[in-house]
């Protein structure tokens, strides 16, 4: 697949376990690779607001979703 071609990610880290917020153009946004030792669990540690459109991590997960 072209690069052009690949589907947009969104790497967002929560750095000394605090909430963070990142823009996403998703509206079911997936984890496609953790990059942290603290676990990345949907709804616990990371989820999407629909309202604004934020994906958010917390609890020192790190990950690369789209």
């Amino acid at each position: 697949m072209p690069a052009a071609a690949a589907p947009h990610t969104v790497d967002c880290s929560s750095v000394k376990n605090r909430y963070v917020e990142c823009a996403a153009r998703y509206a079911a946004p997936v984890l496609v690779m953790q990059k942290s030792w603290r676990p990345c669990i949907l709804n616990n540690t990371w989820g999407y607001n629909p309202e604004t459109g934020y994906i958010w991590v917390t609890g020192g997960c790190r990950g690369c979703l789209r």
